[in-house]
């Protein structure tokens, strides 16, 4: 590691998991219990720029509906020691509620993990889980660079579609708990 900081290392950007890809996913599943968790996944991992650790440890009482969506209670565990509220829009909101519905989860982590038939093991998921149901989306959806996604594709594809929609820099940065623009370039 002192060697790394001292020469410096080349870092990879995650792949973007971009909304365009996002809904070439979503149009190549069904409405498995893994893919509804999965979906539900995806899209609130999107809205809330989340990293995959704030995922897995999102529980079901840090959500609260709203008509336009629902607000999220998350702590930015890299950034930030407080609790912030977010915002995840409609769709997002109507994929945690028919996972949750599903699942039957009415309480603990909101994200679990599942047996292979489906039945729901009250295990959140792991960060690794993140990154392998990730990919493996994206390889189902045939994405050309659906083995480059990793758990911080999410991020990175709505900070893209952020800056593509033309919302200015400081937007984005507060969005995703960023406090350096070079971060986010």
């Amino acid at each position: 590691k002192g060697i790394a900081r001292h020469r410096g290392t080349d870092q990879r950007q995650a792949a973007a998991l971009t909304e365009r890809d996002a809904l070439t996913i979503r149009a190549r599943l069904g409405d498995s219990s893994r893919n509804l968790r999965d979906v539900a996944l995806m899209l609130v991992g999107r809205d809330l720029l989340a990293r995959a650790s704030e995922l897995v440890a999102l529980t079901v009482d840090a959500l609260e509906y709203t008509e336009d969506g629902a607000l999220v209670r998350l702590r930015r565990h890299k950034t930030s020691t407080d609790t912030l509220t977010y915002f995840i829009g409609l769709e997002a909101a109507a994929a945690v509620k028919a996972w949750l519905a599903r699942a039957g989860i009415t309480k603990g982590p909101l994200f679990q993990t599942l047996y292979k038939g489906g039945t729901v093991t009250s295990r959140p998921l792991t960060t690794r889980d993140v990154r392998r149901i990730l990919k493996e989306l994206a390889v189902t959806a045939g994405l050309k660079h659906g083995s480059d996604i990793s758990g911080h594709s999410l991020r990175v594809g709505m900070a893209q579609d952020l800056a593509a929609g033309d919302l200015d820099l400081v937007s984005i940065m507060q969005a995703g708990g960023w406090r350096s623009a070079a971060m986010v370039a």
